[in-house]
């Protein structure tokens, strides 16, 4: 599954449109579970997405990585900022995944998902 990020996440005005996408996001995952019938890879493009740390978004970032725990075997993200990165580090620790990792670009983070 390939996910892309875009746009900004700065400050609770934000986070209604964003809640939306990720449970879209969430369904999907469950719905690709379920056709596949074993866990999934997902690929989450992230270079042209920023964020600030609105505590909101990070709790429903942090809920979906809990949910979506047993449905994936591996995330690798790739691109973004090293401040999206810091964020991304917080809701990787924050949910219990040890499966997500972040790459500088998409070959090494496909890379990691075949290996």
């Amino acid at each position: 599954m390939l996910l892309t990020f875009t746009g900004e996440v700065a400050d609770t005005a934000d986070i209604a449109s964003f809640k939306n996408d990720i449970a879209t996001v969430a369904k999907s995952v469950k719905n690709l579970n379920l056709t596949q019938g074993n866990k999934i890879k997902v690929l989450i493009d992230i270079t042209n997405f920023t964020a600030t740390y609105v505590s909101e978004a990070v709790d429903a970032l942090v809920e979906l990585a809990r949910e979506d725990k047993e449905l994936v075997e591996k995330t690798a993200v790739f691109g973004g900022s090293t401040k999206v990165r810091v964020i991304g580090d917080t809701i990787i620790m924050l949910s219990g995944r040890k499966n997500i990792k972040f790459f500088e670009n998409k070959t090494e983070a496909v890379e990691w998902l075949n290996s």
